[in-house]
């Protein structure tokens, strides 16, 4: 009797939280109310203080320019801008300053692809040169390598080589310059479906086939197909997901180090160069091709001893894993 009145009891608890949580997931929770009239003035006290809080963050970052707003139930209330948005002719920032949003956009192509796979214009294990021919005669790093699948691509398994900063500075480049440099041989460092590297280049790709299979213009597919709402929605699942670890994603920042990418190139020079005999030089060149912070702060702090973290061990597994592929 106890058991059943505990089972009960538990029924009784878990059924009103499941179905919430189905509610949440599937987006048919009401939007929230608010009953206090004055809510909005009641919030806009603390716009001072976000402010001061924004624009300090603008300076310690080093950033040439920023903006910010606010939104209540819906509405831009209010904005802050910092800066300017070109560092030659020193123009302010404005509320209407268009940003580049860099990588982003790559949640745009993912969501473009898979759009065109639930139409049925395409398969994640198609072989990418179906869409881009470019590609079809592409050396590939091993005689048994597989064929880049689209699903190589979406997933950065592709074998190309992490490409940043190099991939931040080819925004410019036609299509047919980037097919070009597919038909002269595109340099891999891992066989493509074996191992996960950062490819801004193979996202490149995937927005050619989005061309190649929906035939419209990439900027014109995701404006008609892919709508804020659903990539917001979408975006809310992951950081739910990564909030409670079942992803195996965990932010850490073990070092502390907040500094300039040139600074933290150089401490890769010396480090290497401490564990190698070698000259390992390094020649920086002015930051002038296009206007973005030169410093990125990630400054969340945790123990590195309570998660078994070593600087030291750290530097010498990098060292070797160049070392090995230099010999």
């Amino acid at each position: 009797m106890r058991l059943l009145t505990y089972l009960l009891l538990i029924t009784l608890i878990t059924a009103p939280v499941v179905h919430a949580q189905r509610r949440f997931s599937e987006g048919t929770v009401p939007p929230p109310r608010f009953t206090d009239p004055n809510r909005k003035q009641k919030l806009a006290a603390a716009f001072p203080e976000i402010e001061r809080l924004f624009k300090a963050y603008a300076e310690r970052a080093n950033m040439p320019g920023a903006v910010m707003g606010v939104i209540i139930d819906g509405e831009l209330v209010w904005t802050s801008t910092y800066g300017v948005r070109e560092i030659t002719d020193k123009a302010p920032v404005t509320p209407n300053t268009v940003f580049r949003i860099a990588s982003m956009t790559k949640s745009f192509t993912a969501m473009a692809i898979l759009k065109l796979r639930d139409d049925g214009k395409l398969s994640l294990d198609d072989p990418a040169a179906r869409y881009v021919p470019a590609l079809a005669d592409l050396p590939y790093p091993t005689k048994d390598s597989p064929e880049i699948t689209i699903r190589h691509l979406l997933t950065h398994s592709e074998g190309f080589p992490e490409d940043n900063p190099w991939g931040d500075r080819q925004l410019g480049q036609s299509d047919e310059t980037v097919r070009a440099w597919m038909r002269a041989g595109v340099p891999f460092s891992t066989a493509p479906g074996t191992a996960f590297e950062y490819s801004n280049y193979g996202f490149g790709i995937l927005g050619q086939i989005v061309t190649r299979a929906s035939g419209k213009a990439y900027a014109d597919y995701v404006r008609d197909n892919i709508h804020v709402s659903l990539l917001a929605k979408v975006y809310r699942q992951f950081v739910e997901r990564v909030g409670d670890g079942s992803d195996g994603f965990l932010k850490l920042n073990p070092s502390g180090y907040v500094e300039s990418q040139g600074e933290f190139a150089h401490r890769v020079a010396r480090e290497v160069r401490e564990r190698t005999g070698l000259a390992c030089e390094l020649v920086m060149a002015p930051q002038h091709e296009f206007a973005e912070p030169i410093v990125r702060v990630n400054t969340d702090s945790l123990d590195p001893d309570r998660f078994g973290w070593s600087e030291r061990i750290a530097w010498d597994e990098l060292t070797n894993y160049y070392r090995a592929r230099l010999r």
